[in-house]
């Protein structure tokens, strides 16, 4: 038995999913960002051997920074996250389109 048919929601919860799938794409490519510049600091300002690489990486502010950063957005990434799994499980629905198949 298969169930078909489709949710329909509201306009404000279609804006909030949107809103939420946006803000989460934001905050991706902020976290890539900061990847990519932390990349850049520790291969190609210092970049000599495996050692410099490794020092650089621990030296401050730039290194730290750029860690406290990408901890925060992937927190702020699961915070969204979870928002839109509990906003799909509070919004009301309307399944009456339902049909079953055979």
């Amino acid at each position: 038995m298969i169930f078909i048919g489709a949710v329909f929601r509201s306009k404000s919860g279609q804006r909030i999913v949107t809103g939420i799938i946006t803000a989460l794409f934001a905050i991706t490519v902020a976290q890539l960002g900061v990847n990519w510049y932390f990349t850049y600091l520790c291969f190609l300002r210092a970049g000599e051997s495996r050692l410099h690489i490794f020092y650089e990486s621990l030296q401050p502010p730039d290194a730290y920074i750029c860690q406290v950063m990408i901890v925060i957005l992937q927190g702020l990434g699961q915070i969204f996250a979870d928002a839109l799994l509990v906003n799909s499980l509070l919004l009301p629905s309307d399944t009456t389109g339902l049909k079953r198949v055979d």
